[in-house]
């Protein structure tokens, strides 16, 4: 499910969503390429984000900035918008 977040100046925050397929290719240099829903994006970086320093995470989030991209689904309210994906490992205990 990904969900598209639109605000208007005096409106409250207006939430789209749709199930969409996500393929992401990581290279060994670090770029990012791939799809989510109807937009792709190319040139994208993976990069780690350890959170703030008083946080307790034992393992790091990365983070893929895949820059702007266009309409995820066909209900997409914006033709544009910066995309990040953040995902963390998963732990079995």
């Amino acid at each position: 499910m990904i969900t598209v977040r639109t605000k208007e100046k005096s409106e409250p925050f207006r939430f789209t969503s749709e199930f969409a397929i996500v393929k992401i290719k990581i290279n060994a240099d670090k770029t990012v390429s791939g799809q989510i829903g109807l937009a792709e994006f190319k040139n994208a970086r993976l990069e780690k984000n350890y959170g703030l320093p008083w946080a307790k995470v034992v393992s790091p989030v990365y983070i893929i900035k895949c820059g702007s991209i266009g309409k995820i689904f066909s209900n997409d309210p914006l033709g544009q918008k910066k995309v990040e994906i953040w995902f963390a490992p998963i732990n079995s205990y």
